[in-house]
C-alpha cells in the first residue's frame, strides 16, 4: 500500500474523530495517537521516498510545519487550555509557508500555481487577524474565498478542456467537482462569518458530492490506460476536495461557541459576551450591556490579564481594577 494512501486514511480518521469530539464524544487519546501515527508516517515516507510514491522534501516540511495547527484543532475540539495559543502559532507558520511557496513558484515562472498559494496566504492571514482581533479580517476572508472560487473554476475549465478529447465524461465531472469545492468554501465562509444558510450550502455540496465523486473514482480506478498527467492532476484535485470538504465538515458541526473557543481559547466569559453581542438577538438594553462587556474583556485580553483558566472571582477583580 502506498504511503499516501495510508496518509489519506489516517487524515480521514483524524477528521472523523475531531467531528465526534465536537458533538460530545471523547476521543482525545485516540486523536493524539492518530497524530503521532501521521507524524511517524511522514518521517518514514520522507526517508524511504522513491519517485512519486512517497513524500518529497517540500511535501515533508509542509506536513511537519502544519502540526501545531492540527494540534490546535485537537485541543479546541477537546475543550482544553492553550488551544488558541497553539493554533495561532500553527496558523502563523502555515501562513509563512504558503507565502514562501508562492514566491518560489513565481520565481519558477509558474504563475498559475503561485496565484493559489498567494490566495490561500491571504485567506489564512484573514483568520490570523481574526484571532488577533484586528479590523478587516472579515473582508480579507471574504475576498480571498471569492477569488479562490474563481481560481478553482478556472482550474476546472482548464483541466476539462485539456482532457476533453481523451476523457469526455471525466472532464465534465472534474469541472463539476470544482464547482462543489466552491460550494464547500462558501459554507466555510458563511460558518465563520455567522451568516445564515451555512448548513444548507454544506448539505448541497455533500449531496452533489455523492453524485459526482463516485463517477470520478470509478473512472480513475476502473481504467488502466489513464495518462500519467491526468492521474497526477486528478490526484491534486481530489486532495483539494478532501481538505476543503473536511474543513467544511469541521465548521458545520462546530457550534458558534466552539468556533469562538478556537479563536479565544478557554475564556468562557469573553465567548459568552461576543456571542450575545454579535450573534444572539437580544433586546436593546441587554445587547448594549453585552457589547460593553465584550469590549472590556477584549481590552483585558489584549494586555494579557485575561489568561486561560482564570476563576470568575479573579476576573471580576481584574475588571474592577482595570476600570479604575
Amino acid at each position: 500500500m502506498k504511503t499516501k494512501n495510508i496518509e489519506f486514511f489516517l487524515f480521514s480518521t483524524l477528521v472523523i474523530l475531531l467531528v465526534l469530539e465536537l458533538i460530545g464524544f471523547t476521543f482525545s487519546l485516540f486523536l493524539h495517537i492518530n497524530l503521532l501515527f501521521l507524524i511517524s508516517l511522514w518521517i518514514f515516507g520522507y526517508k524511504k521516498r522513491k519517485g512519486t510514491t512517497d513524500f518529497s522534501k517540500s511535501e515533508f516540511w509542509e506536513r511537519i510545519l502544519s502540526i501545531p495547527l492540527i494540534y490546535g484543532f485537537i485541543l479546541t475540539s477537546a475543550h482544553l487550555n492553550d488551544s488558541a495559543l497553539i493554533s495561532s502559532l500553527g496558523n502563523f507558520i502555515v501562513i509563512l509557508l504558503f507565502f514562501i511557496r508562492g514566491v518560489h513558484k513565481l520565481s519558477k515562472r509558474d504563475v498559475f500555481t503561485s496565484i493559489e498559494f498567494f490566495l490561500v496566504f491571504f485567506l489564512l492571514l484573514g483568520f490570523f487577524f481574526r484571532k488577533l482581533n484586528y479590523s478587516g479580517s472579515g473582508e480579507l476572508r471574504l475576498f480571498s474565498i471569492l477569488l479562490l472560487q474563481i481560481y478553482y473554476l478556472a482550474l476546472g475549465i482548464r483541466f476539462a478542456i485539456n482532457i476533453y478529447q481523451q476523457e469526455k465524461m471525466l472532464s465534465i465531472f472534474s469541472f463539476l467537482l470544482c464547482g462543489i469545492l466552491c460550494i464547500f468554501m462558501n459554507a466555510i465562509l458563511f460558518d465563520t462569518m455567522f451568516w445564515t444558510g451555512n448548513i444548507f450550502l454544506f448539505w448541497v455540496a455533500v449531496v452533489s458530492s455523492l453524485v459526482v465523486l463516485p463517477v470520478i473514482l470509478l473512472k480513475i480506478f476502473g481504467k488502466t490506460n489513464l495518462s500519467e498527467n491526468i492521474s497526477i492532476s486528478m490526484g491534486k484535485l481530489l486532495k483539494r476536495f478532501v481538505l476543503i470538504s473536511s474543513l467544511s465538515l469541521f465548521f458545520a458541526v462546530a457550534s458558534p461557541h466552539q468556533y469562538l473557543r478556537f479563536v479565544y481559547g478557554n475564556r468562557p466569559k469573553l465567548i459568552e459576551a461576543f456571542y450575545n453581542c454579535w450573534i444572539l438577538e437580544t433586546n436593546k438594553k441587554s445587547h448594549k450591556e453585552y457589547c460593553e462587556e465584550f469590549e472590556l474583556l477584549e481590552k483585558i485580553l489584549r494586555v494579557g490579564l485575561y489568561y486561560q483558566g482564570i476563576s470568575d472571582e479573579d476576573l471580576e477583580e481584574v475588571k474592577k481594577n482595570f476600570n479604575n
